[in-house]
């Protein structure tokens, strides 16, 4: 489940990134959502059916959060504030926010900081 979350979270990034969201190609504003979308929350799972219900509210909470992730350079960010005005809930918010400061993180230019080595130890070293 941990590997098709995953993925799920990186098709949706790279989707971002690369501008192919209906609104990125069409320049609409995001539409609202109609008060009759059920609330989603996950389900504490007892068996298989449970999980593959819960494949299914990250899945449609996903296309819920998809239109509020907007690419700005390299880093993702999110535009609304709780998932109270998608209709989904703060946990699986949370776990998108995660998702996207995780890959902002992993995208920073400076991940891997320059190491100099001062002008006597490379002299000493021949």
């Amino acid at each position: 489940m941990k590997r098709m979350t995953t993925a799920l979270i990186l098709a949706t990034c790279c989707t971002a990134l690369m501008g192919c969201m209906p609104e990125t190609a069409t320049g609409m504003q995001h539409q609202a959502l109609p008060s009759t979308a059920p609330y989603l929350s996950l389900i504490v799972p007892k068996c298989a059916k449970d999980k593959t219900k819960n494949l299914e509210i990250l899945k449609e909470a996903e296309k819920r959060i998809e239109p509020y992730i907007k690419a700005a350079g390299q880093h993702l960010t999110l535009s609304i504030e709780s998932g109270k005005e998608i209709n989904i809930s703060e946990d699986l918010y949370l776990y998108f926010a995660r998702k996207i400061k995780t890959h902002n993180r992993r995208s920073s230019p400076n991940k891997f900081p320059r190491v100099r080595k001062n002008i006597s130890e490379t002299a000493s070293d021949y």
